[in-house]
């Protein structure tokens, strides 16, 4: 029975999903059908003005960037083909699907391994959990998770079951607040100690006292505190977490003192040590960038540097919609660098006044639709190097190339 508190939080949360790509939105929709049914259960309490305040945090924590879909290219989903409509777009679920990123939904093995991806000791305790609950939200929403991320959404990557180990968390909160409460809490025990012994980090170690703590403090306050004074706690102790989280960040911060945190990615460590240079070289200049999704790390110390990709075909300021035709047949097309020529890069580059090029060697699988050299790197590598005069080498590796910039 949702508060209209309740309402504006849950709405905040759609958002927050939805907005974070496309799969969130679809993984939001069977909450979003719970939370519909609730309202409609609860709407003598709950009325139209509430539901639109509730529209607006959808639109304002996510759903703008649909809106600006629309606006820009004609398709709230753009690159992405929406089914059924004859919208703008690049590539669609067939181009998804025969794409490396996808698994045959025979191959269950592999639907085990991703979900044994959250510990062997949480996956079994949330299936324990979630069957003592069976007549509840859990089991349902958990099977309709499960189904969409293996059968509808084209990539099945582990990142996808997180709204389904959510639910699966929930569960084992709920049966633990059953009886008898030796199977609820063993099942929080079996998830907590098969974490610590999976992946043995030091951090890890905390969850037995703190669970143990926070166990004690529960089963304390339901024996001598009354319903409403049980509300008063509760809802102080959830400031104090909340203070006391913002003191800790606020001391880290302090600590930090303002020093650059860095950025690498795992397995990647020639780009590492290239991104490294970059900040200790490089700062609060214009920055153009190519060969890499990841230009955040260009950024730099206080995030100084305008970073940018410019554009070696149309104009500085044309965007992927503005490159068509529709895509080649894949999951990964590059319009925009069809007609690649070194004139109109030049130029692009002048209009953004960039002073550093940084080039970034492609991953082995962007090279089926982005032409590379022998060593990986794109085109815009060989025409820094055949204009010397313009472009002065400042760092080198098997990874990245650096220059300065000096245009006529």
């Amino acid at each position: 029975m949702p508060s209209r508190a309740d309402l504006m939080v849950f709405a905040a949360a759609i958002g927050l999903a939805a907005g974070s790509k496309y799969a969130g939105a679809a993984l939001a929709l069977p909450f979003a059908a719970v939370g519909a049914i609730a309202l409609v259960r609860r709407r003598r309490a709950i009325g139209a003005r509430d539901v639109w305040l509730a529209l607006a945090i959808v639109l304002a924590s996510g759903g703008f960037w649909y809106a600006r879909n629309i606006l820009v290219t004609g398709n709230p989903l753009y690159p992405v083909a929406v089914p059924g409509l004859p919208l703008p777009a690049l590539y669609g679920g067939a181009e998804m699907r025969a794409w490396e990123y996808h698994l045959p939904v025979a191959d269950l093995g592999a639907l085990g391994a991703t979900l044994l991806g959250a510990g062997i000791g949480f996956a079994s305790a949330a299936a324990v959990a979630t069957a003592r609950l069976w007549r509840g939200l859990e089991a349902p929403l958990l099977a309709v998770l499960l189904a969409m991320f293996w059968f509808v959404i084209p990539y099945q990557e582990s990142r996808f079951l997180f709204a389904a180990f959510g639910v699966g968390a929930i569960a084992l909160a709920r049966a633990a607040d059953r009886p008898p409460a030796l199977i609820g809490w063993c099942g929080l025990a079996i998830a907590i100690v098969g974490s610590m012994i999976q992946e043995p980090k030091r951090e890890r170690l905390l969850l037995l006292p703190v669970g143990v703590a926070a166990a004690a403090l529960a089963s304390m306050a339901r024996r001598r505190l009354s319903s409403r004074a049980t509300m008063f706690a509760s809802r102080a102790a959830v400031a104090a977490a909340v203070i006391a989280a913002l003191s800790a960040l606020a001391v880290a911060a302090a600590r930090a003192g303002g020093r650059d945190p860095g950025y690498t990615v795992a397995g990647d460590d020639d780009l590492a040590a290239s991104w490294a240079w970059f900040r200790a070289n490089v700062r609060d200049t214009d920055v153009a960038y190519a060969g890499t999704n990841l230009a955040f790390p260009l950024a730099g110390v206080r995030l100084g540097n305008r970073v940018a990709y410019v554009n070696v075909a149309g104009a500085p300021g044309d965007r992927l919609h503005d490159f068509g035709p529709p895509g080649d047949g894949t999951a990964e097309p590059a319009p925009y660098r069809r007609g690649a020529r070194p004139d109109a890069w030049l130029a692009n580059l002048r209009a953004t006044r960039t002073r550093v090029l940084f080039v970034a060697a492609l991953y082995p699988i962007v090279r089926r639709t982005i032409g590379a050299d022998r060593d990986g790197f794109p085109i815009e590598r060989a025409w820094a190097d055949a204009r010397p005069g313009s472009f002065r080498l400042l760092h080198a590796s098997a990874a990245a190339r650096v220059y300065s910039v000096a245009l006529p």
